[in-house]
């Protein structure tokens, strides 16, 4: 069993029974689902000698599998070599790629802080998105897995997109490490006082949601300082 994703790889080790050498060994695969959908793959290894004995590998890329599946694995499969019996050149067992089913968690911070409806924002804030998936081996490494749009206060309430080629924005993907999380960081400039709103949609490699609605969160723009009135407590 397999994680969606992870490489799984077969070992095997075979052996020239015979008392003269071999030419190159096809070794041919064949990937069968539960829907008796079937993938062949063909490698070929070296030549070796009578009694010789190498060690193939079939490493197979799980990203698009889930499900049961039968694999079959035969030596020499169209007779390039005559052989007395084909008996012993077949290898039959089964594998379980497990789907990549849960959603992945999608966090928002205004400078380090976890705004509520309504709340005021500076002028010039640093907006983080993180998005986080258990998976380790569907890495968020990709733009397309989220989608921004703001609305400000001199468009009238209209939801406009922010794309990736905005120079106050950028995109970290995940990296190569156990933990999977990818984020952007925004930092807009905004020049109106008012009412704003920030939608944030977001997914995973598999196309999991990070939820069943999308994030949004209003925000209240100030672009002017606020007076402070000092008070000296004597002591």
């Amino acid at each position: 069993t397999v994680q969606q994703g992870e490489p799984l790889r077969l070992e095997c080790l075979v052996e020239n029974l015979a008392n003269f050498p071999g030419d190159s060994l096809l070794i041919k695969y064949a990937i069968r689902a539960e829907n008796n959908a079937e993938t062949v793959v063909l490698k070929r290894e070296r030549a070796f000698a009578a009694h010789d004995s190498l060690r193939t590998a079939l490493v197979l890329d799980t990203k698009q599998l889930s499900g049961k599946y039968s694999l079959l694995m035969e030596l020499n499969p169209s007779d390039e070599q005559p052989e007395q019996t084909h008996v012993n050149n077949v290898l039959a067992t089964s594998f379980y790629v497990v789907k990549d089913a849960r959603n992945p968690l999608l966090d928002v911070t205004f400078d380090g802080v976890h705004i509520m409806d309504g709340d005021l924002v500076a002028a010039k804030p640093q907006i983080r998105i993180s998005l986080e998936d258990e998976n380790a081996f569907l890495k968020l490494n990709d733009t397309a897995l989220f989608r921004l749009y703001i609305a400000l206060p001199d468009t009238n309430a209209a939801l406009l997109p922010i794309y990736f080629n905005d120079p106050n924005l950028v995109f970290y993907p995940a990296q190569t490490s156990n933990k999977n999380r990818a984020f952007i960081e925004y930092n807009p400039v905004f020049s109106n006082d008012g009412d704003s709103k920030l939608i944030v949609q977001s997914r995973d490699i598999s196309g999991n949601q990070s939820g069943s609605l999308d994030y949004k969160i209003g925000f209240k723009i100030i672009t002017k300082s606020i007076p402070c009135i000092c008070y000296e407590i004597p002591i």
